[in-house]
């Protein structure tokens, strides 16, 4: 598993550097958009906001019989969030049909709230998921501490109108208090509108920088693009 990582991750970061994306938008091939450098967790929160569940069992080492009793489940402690995919990952001229929204490595203050509005369009025959990825790099938590997380930063997605439902990460009801990496997959229709919330709350230091990556049939910029009149609150 980690050679295959790696070799993703160092794929990951060529696309990146020859130009396969224009600001925040990925245009998905070679030179189309201008060249960058990615941080560690824009990597990581593409890298695992691609990545596809595994089904099946746990199996012993070293008789390799299954414990069937054990299944795999999306965000046990066995397979996290799964086997990582590049195609689900960044859009791919000739492979795929998803677009690809990126924040790299954003200034937060603790208390601000993040608001990223996108649109479904499946008009190009797109039939994929919305998957939005929230990571980022906590500070070291205190020697024997139970709850570790210093600066929590909250992922939550609001469809817009209709039912107004709310969708949390992870595959929880609620915020997510544990984790420094935060998913959410779900199924989207065309001409949904969705408002993406990244929310920080107790910070133990004023501010944090994170990383996003949202994922699916989304709108041409010109049409509907992330708004970030209300992200830009909390820039440095």
């Amino acid at each position: 598993a980690s050679p295959v990582v790696t070799g993703g991750a160092a794929i990951l970061r060529q696309y990146f550097e020859e130009g396969y994306c224009n600001s925040e938008r990925c245009c998905g091939s070679k030179g189309c958009g201008e060249s960058f450098i990615p941080s560690g967790s824009l990597m990581k929160a593409v890298l695992m906001n691609g990545a596809q569940p595994l089904t099946g069992g746990i199996q012993r080492v070293p008789d390799g019989n299954v414990v069937n009793e054990q299944p795999l489940k999306e965000y046990d402690g066995n397979q996290g969030m799964g086997r990582i995919n590049l195609v689900n990952s960044v859009p791919l001229e000739g492979e795929n049909n998803i677009q690809l929204i990126t924040v790299n490595d954003k200034f937060i203050k603790d208390g601000d709230k993040d608001e990223y509005k996108i649109k479904i369009d499946t008009s190009n025959g797109c039939n994929e998921e919305l998957r939005v990825t929230l990571a980022w790099y906590d500070p070291p938590g205190a020697v024997g501490c139970l709850k570790c997380l210093v600066n929590d930063i909250d992922l939550m997605i609001e469809e817009i109108g209709g039912g107004s439902e709310v969708f949390y990460p992870n595959g929880l009801s609620q915020q997510d208090t544990s984790n420094t990496v935060e998913r959410i997959r779900m199924q989207a229709s065309d001409a949904q509108e969705f408002r993406v919330i990244v929310h920080s709350r107790n910070f133990a230091f004023n501010r944090q920088q994170y990383s996003l990556a949202i994922t699916g049939c989304l709108a041409e910029a010109d049409e509907l693009k992330p708004d970030l009149t209300e992200a830009m609150k909390s820039s440095p």
